[in-house]
């Protein structure tokens, strides 16, 4: 976006028509007709009548519009020509090349190259005798791009600042052109920090300033600024607003740049997470992998904005349940992520919590809650309590905190997730539905009916308000109503929440999914205590076929789904299959957990009393014959 003070020496008169014709269509905003002019004029290098010094504009020129079209080492070519020419002399023209030449390392993730160049940059602006303050400010704005890149947020908000401070100095007027870009950035940073408000306000300001230098015109400048309106509008749950600003950028990059283009890749992140929210999955996965082919046309295969869209392609595969498939994608992502960012970034934050997922649906839950803490620990050095990835990932940690029912710690992870949700965001956002129906699991497992039925009902009521009541964001409460409607004997109306949540899961997910499962194990749980035997058994023997599909034969699920089954043929008296179902289950118990486990010998147990029912079972039989 940057439209850098030009202090490059006066070119040559032979050049002078074609460089002003290059140079409207770039400020109109036609850079593909401006880079195609540019390359006609430096054909002629073998012109007698021009030197090859005299081409060093066009050449800068160019690099920049390369820079914009994402053409990063055509960029890189264009700015080392100019430095082998050595013809810069005047501080602001060397000062002005390096500072290009560290913003494109900056983003081929070049962080050791980047890093010297600015440092030169600092000594020459420092050593000067006379004031620089553009290219001042320019050093500072892309040492701005430069600690956001490596996830320092609070250095790159420190650098931009600067950065503002001194463009405020040199240009009285409000409107300059020069402002827009600087305000992206603080509006970037501050999305990154979890302050949306201020970010808002930034970006609103990048976007007024382009307009009215432009006629309100649609410009490609604009595209990275709608992207992150984008982001700003997702941070709120406002989907409809997000979708209709990433497809805005979409157009005006297009029109503009073409589809390789890192504008276009962020875009199709941005849709498909919308779409994924809204469970189009398989139109999210097509955007995420859209958005993966043109990182790669843009990069190659080794840069670490590749981790970007393989990480959102995990997540689909885990959302769909096929967990193999996610662990292949998050551990691609890990691999780049660890190779260009250091430990304590936050991408390597989100490589924890990924892989923590992954432990999660594994079983290996202290394991998981190792990867957890390395994530959060690394969220609370880089940004503090206040962030909304530390309330995430607290929630995270109360999710496996219930699991292995350690209520105790779950309840006050959530808590925390909770008091810092409405601290960033207030009461209203809807992902604080999120921590009401965490805490109202967690109450329900410490056994208060009554907390758990209100805060699953507040969770949803938020998300009714926020996404409509068909979204498939709503199953979770409705399925968890009637979990606890049937364990307090209200059996209709659990039946009605049950059937809520599974038809719109069916919507969505269709009919295998790991979800679908849970639906029907509930409805078959629910059959059973109200004594319709053979319609409990149906559901659990389909939600046992799904399960297995999804987690194989030896995961704890199948010992549970086995167990329900076998406590319905026990209430049937047909203690031959209920005895054939809890040894199924205590196989299962005894090689995942051990044989003295609690949980194993409870099933050893089952069996034994089934054992004896049948032993009394043959006697009386045998009575009866003889």
């Amino acid at each position: 976006m940057e439209e850098e003070h030009e202090v490059l020496p006066d070119s040559p008169p032979l050049l002078t028509p074609n460089l002003n014709l290059a140079h409207d269509l770039e400020n109109q905003g036609q850079y593909s007709k401006a880079i195609s002019m540019y390359e006609k004029i430096l054909t002629q290098e073998n012109n007698p009548n021009i030197l090859s010094s005299d081409l060093h504009i066009p050449l800068f020129r160019l690099g920049k519009l390369y820079r914009k079209a994402c053409q990063y080492h055509k960029a890189l070519e264009c700015f080392h020509k100019i430095l082998d020419m050595k013809i810069l002399n005047p501080e602001e023209q060397k000062i002005q090349l390096l500072l290009s030449i560290a913003e494109t390392e900056t983003q081929l993730a070049r962080y050791e190259e980047a890093s010297k160049r600015l440092d030169l940059c600092k000594q020459i602006i420092e050593s000067s005798e006379k004031a620089l303050p553009k290219e001042e400010a320019t050093f500072w704005k892309y040492t701005a791009i430069f600690w956001q890149q490596k996830g320092q947020d609070y250095k790159a908000l420190e650098a931009i600042q600067k950065a503002l401070d001194v463009q405020t100095a040199v240009y009285p007027n409000e409107n300059e052109l020069e402002l827009a870009e600087t305000y992206l950035i603080l509006g970037n940073i501050h999305l990154a920090l979890s302050k949306p408000i201020p970010a808002f306000d930034y970006l609103q300001k990048a976007l007024d300033i382009i307009k009215f230098n432009k006629n309100g015109q649609d410009h490609p400048d604009m595209t990275a600024i709608y992207n992150s309106m984008g982001v700003y509008n997702r941070i709120l749950n406002r989907y409809p607003e997000a979708q209709r600003a990433y497809e805005k950028s979409l157009e005006i990059s297009f029109e503009f740049y073409g589809r390789n283009h890192v504008e276009v890749a962020k875009s199709y992140i941005g849709i498909g997470f919308i779409h994924q929210i809204n469970g189009e999955l398989e139109k999210a996965l097509q955007s995420f992998e859209t958005s993966l082919e043109i990182f790669k046309n843009v990069f190659g295969t080794d840069h670490p904005l590749l981790g970007y869209a393989l990480n959102y392609i995990g997540s689909f595969y885990c959302e769909k349940g096929d967990f193999k498939k996610a662990k292949g994608y998050f551990r691609e992502a890990y691999v780049l992520k660890d190779k260009y960012y250091d430990e304590e970034h936050p991408e390597i934050a989100v490589a924890h919590r990924k892989q923590a997922e992954l432990l999660e649906n594994e079983e290996k839950y202290q394991e998981a809650l190792g990867y957890y803490q390395k994530a959060l620990d690394i969220y609370l050095k880089l940004y503090g309590e206040e962030h909304s990835s530390v309330a995430a990932t607290y929630c995270d940690l109360g999710i496996v905190y219930q699991t292995i029912e350690n209520y105790e710690e779950a309840l006050k992870n959530h808590q925390k997730a909770l008091q810092l949700t409405i601290q960033l965001y207030g009461e209203d956002h809807p992902s604080i539905a999120s921590d009401y129906l965490n805490l109202g699991v967690t109450s329900g497992l410490k056994g208060d009916s009554r907390a758990e039925i209100e805060y699953y009902k507040k969770s949803l009521k938020m998300r009714k308000k926020a996404l409509g009541k068909d979204h498939i964001e709503l199953a979770t409460p409705y399925n968890n109503l009637g979990i606890v409607y049937k364990e307090i004997g209200m059996y209709q109306k659990a039946i009605r929440k049950l059937e809520k949540g599974l038809n719109i899961r069916l919507r969505v997910y269709g009919e295998e999914h790991p979800l679908i499962a849970n639906s029907l194990a509930s409805l078959g749980n629910v059959y059973k205590r109200q004594k319709r035997y053979l319609e409990a058994i149906k559901y659990h023997a389909k939600s046992l076929k799904l399960r297995q599909k999804f987690f194989g034969r030896t995961h704890s699920r199948i010992a549970a789904s086995c167990e329900s089954i076998a406590s319905v043929y026990d209430l049937l008296r047909d203690h031959k299959s209920a005895r054939s179902w809890y040894l199924k289950s205590w196989q299962i118990k005894r090689v995942n957990l051990g044989k003295e486990n609690p949980e194993t010998n409870d099933v050893v147990e089952d069996i034994q009393s089934i054992e004896v029912d049948l032993m009394l079972f043959e006697h009386n039989k045998a009575r009866k014959v003889y």
